[in-house]
């Protein structure tokens, strides 16, 4: 139901009403208020908001003797956007301006990114959609549902040229300090197939395109993976290699369509730049193999929760919003993900793509709330800020484990109901 404000605008009868959900966007008036992108161009993907005022006002409405009402509203619009494979991937929007609404629509789509929000102005904002735009439309990929809602966000005179481009990556994208950060970065945009991003990280005078020197980089090195992910790289730095670069020896675990491949890449690295790439040998490797590399330590905290499954639904948002977590749906309960707050896991020199991950939690569908993380510290630091919650007084502590291989993912997907009974299963009791 509208609500009627008292404001009258020059005497001319014209109400301003409280209504934009009733709004067509379409046909509406769109003005700007604030947006942001996230940080994480370099890792592939990128959240992007933006928040309008719209309206119906019409420019000559006080000139007309019986002018109607104007309704106005707010827009949040949410965009996620795949730099490697699908583009602008998916559409949504809060027509309300409720606080906590849009903190849970923010926190599901960028909660795992462990992103910082980089402003954007409305030339920015335009910009970069319109780069977006043009990359779904030159792979012949569809645009997310609901675009006659946020269509009037592109322009073809927004499209920035090459330069204008780059200049965009560098306001969007983390400063790189460290030739980890950097290699690790790179090799990422490499086995994505990502020729910009691959460019962006590349002292331009290197780049195979260049014909002001002899190549050594070339951006396309590794394009025949496609939809690749680097799950795992060691980085080794030569001896005696400073003065035209510095060489390091790279051993990278990369995935694609189910099959795993050990690569071999020697770097060169000068001033925070990648000045040369070879590719010193792949070679093939089963998943078991690529597990066993990537294994780690895990540690298991057992709780029962003392609350019915009416008083559970009525916390939920403990879980996303108060832990900052992301939550999916499993066949046997709920899975609630702890991100770390930033890809700061990039700068090692043994990068693990898991490494984002501090802690999750798994609430069965029979009350047992089960933590766990790779580390002690990360584990006790999620039991803190457990027992610091509302839910501390329903929580009742049955058991702490630490597991040499993880185990709790085998116990979401198998049909055992208590998790004691699974681990009576695993020792064979």
């Amino acid at each position: 139901m509208k609500k009627e404000n008292t404001i009258h605008m020059n005497n001319t009868g014209l109400k301003v009403l409280d209504g934009g959900q009733r709004l067509n966007i379409e046909n509406s008036n769109h003005h700007f208020i604030s947006a942001y992108v996230t940080d994480t161009r370099l890792m592939g993907v990128l959240a992007v908001y933006a928040h309008w005022h719209i309206d119906n006002f019409a420019e000559d409405v006080e000139r007309q003797p019986n002018a109607s009402s104007v309704t106005w509203g707010d827009l949040h619009q949410f965009f996620y956007i795949d730099c490697e494979e699908s583009g602008i991937e998916t559409y949504s929007e809060i027509r309300v301006s409720d606080p906590d609404e849009v903190e849970r629509l923010e926190q599901s789509i960028i909660g795992g990114l462990g992103a910082k929000k980089v402003d954007l102005d409305e030339i920015r904002l335009r910009s970069l959609m319109s780069i977006w735009k043009k990359y779904n439309e030159d792979h012949k990929l569809p645009l997310p549902e609901g675009k006659a809602h946020y269509d009037f966000i592109f322009s073809d005179g927004d499209t920035p040229d090459d330069g204008e481009a780059m200049e965009l990556m560098a306001h969007i994208c983390p400063t790189v300090k460290t030739d980890y950060q950097l290699i690790n970065f790179f090799l990422m945009r490499c086995f994505g197939n990502d020729p910009e991003g691959v460019a962006f990280l590349t002292d331009k005078k290197h780049l195979s395109s260049s014909s002001s020197k002899k190549p050594s980089v070339d951006p396309a090195i590794y394009g025949r993976y496609f939809q690749a992910t680097m799950w795992r790289n060691v980085i080794d730095k030569k001896t005696g290699t400073e003065g035209e670069g510095k060489e390091y020896l790279c051993e990278s675990i990369v995935e694609m369509n189910g099959n795993y491949e050990q690569i071999i890449s020697l770097l060169t690295v000068k001033d925070l730049k990648v000045i040369g790439i070879e590719c010193r040998g792949t070679s093939p490797i089963s998943s078991t193999e690529a597990a066993l590399v990537m294994k780690r330590s895990e540690f298991v905290t057992v709780y029962d929760l003392l609350l019915s499954e009416e008083e559970i639904e009525n916390n939920i948002d403990e879980f996303t919003i108060g832990f900052h977590m992301t939550m999916s749906e499993t066949e046997n309960g709920r899975l609630f993900l702890s991100y770390r707050p930033n890809n700061d896991h990039v700068d090692r020199r043994i990068f693990q793509l898991n490494a984002d991950v501090n802690g999750l939690l798994f609430l069965t569908v029979n009350g047992q709330l089960i933590l766990s993380a790779y580390s002690e510290e990360d584990a006790q630091a999620l039991e803190k800020k457990l027992h610091s919650s509302v839910l501390k007084p329903h929580l009742l502590i049955t058991g702490k484990f630490e597991f040499k291989n993880p185990v709790l993912y085998e116990f979401m997907h198998s049909s055992i109901d208590y998790f004691e009974t699974f681990l009576q299963l695993l020792r064979g009791e």
